[in-house]
């Protein structure tokens, strides 16, 4: 495992040439102990917050480099129609990296259970998406910039 840790974590410090988006998002790393890498776009709508997230945990490093959407908690988790941002993002992404139909692309977008962040909010990731190896780093920022375009025709705005 500690191989792949370090792989990973080679592999993220590449985001760095990716100023332009990057200067848009918020950069968060843990301290060592915590060893979270990671990269945060902030959405709104009508007063309600949702992340785009690229994160490297070398805590757990069987993840790997993923990203995918997070919020908090609350009595509305339905913010945004994912089966919408799922048409858009096979239309704009995995259809012209992966051969096949929507529908062999459900596995790839994974849940996530509640979690608490250092606020001690509940959040959770409706989805996430693991970057496959074969892939270069570039297409975590391809496919984050993907799903922050999907939820920007449902409404969301950058904050």
């Amino acid at each position: 495992m500690g191989d792949y840790k370090d792989y990973c974590i080679e592999k993220f410090k590449n985001l760095e040439s990716f100023m332009l988006m990057l200067s848009m998002c918020e950069k968060t790393f843990k301290d060592s102990k915590g060893h979270l890498r990671s990269y945060i776009w902030y959405m709104e709508k009508d007063g309600k917050e949702i992340q785009v997230v690229v994160e490297f945990d070398e805590n757990e490093p069987y993840a790997g480099i993923y990203y995918g959407c997070r919020l908090e908690m609350s009595e509305d988790n339905n913010l945004f129609d994912l089966d919408q941002l799922k048409q858009f993002y096979y239309d704009n992404y995995w259809s012209l990296y992966n051969s096949g139909s929507i529908s062999s692309m459900e596995n790839v977008f994974l849940k996530d259970e509640e979690h608490e962040d250092k606020n001690n909010k509940k959040i959770y990731w409706p989805f996430w998406i693991r970057l496959e190896e074969k892939y270069p780093i570039a297409q975590v920022m391809v496919g984050a910039y993907v799903i922050r375009e999907a939820l920007k025709e449902q409404g969301w705005n950058l904050m």
